[in-house]
């Protein structure tokens, strides 16, 4: 046999055997995924946060606001501001650092997986504080409604509330 047929026979021999492993490895019942898995298998949307307290000022009127639960709700609003812009500054600092040391670590070749995801749940948890604070400060807000008022936020706006006495 000449030296050139070897090689075509070998090639496909070698070729079939790889398709038939391959073939082999994805099952008997392989079929075809897709990137996104099929609706009923997604985890459900999270709800949509409570309103803030700026959330019902700005449905005073719908809500029918009395002044005391205005002037409450405004202050509440005040101190929400500042302290959300404060949590949000945290957040902003830890997903900057995150990423100025991702690239630092990518840069010199080395990625320690166990730091990685020890600075990544820093990251995660600044979001989570943020997010634990705001729902906090939610419940304050709508502790300050009444029953009624509750219903018709309801209705003008399937959110959960949370809290409070009429």
């Amino acid at each position: 046999m000449k030296i050139r047929l070897r090689y075509a026979i070998t090639t496909v021999a070698l070729v079939t055997l790889a398709l038939g492993a391959a073939w082999l490895q994805q099952g008997p019942d392989h079929r075809p995924t897709s990137a996104h898995p099929p609706a009923s298998a997604r985890p459900p949307a999270p709800p949509p946060p409570p309103p803030t307290a700026r959330g019902l000022l700005d449905r005073a009127d719908v809500l029918g606001l009395d002044s005391a639960q205005r002037t409450s709700l405004r202050a509440l609003a005040t101190g929400w501001a500042a302290e959300s812009a404060r949590l949000q500054r945290e957040v902003d600092a830890a997903s900057e650092e995150f990423s100025r040391w991702m690239n630092e670590t990518r840069a010199a070749g080395r990625t320690p997986l166990a730091e990685i995801q020890r600075r990544s749940t820093e990251v995660a948890a600044a979001g989570a504080e943020l997010r634990r604070r705001r729902r906090l400060h939610a419940e304050a807000a709508a502790a300050l409604l009444t029953n009624a008022q509750r219903s018709r936020l309801g209705a003008i706006a399937p959110m959960t509330v949370h809290g409070g006495n009429t």
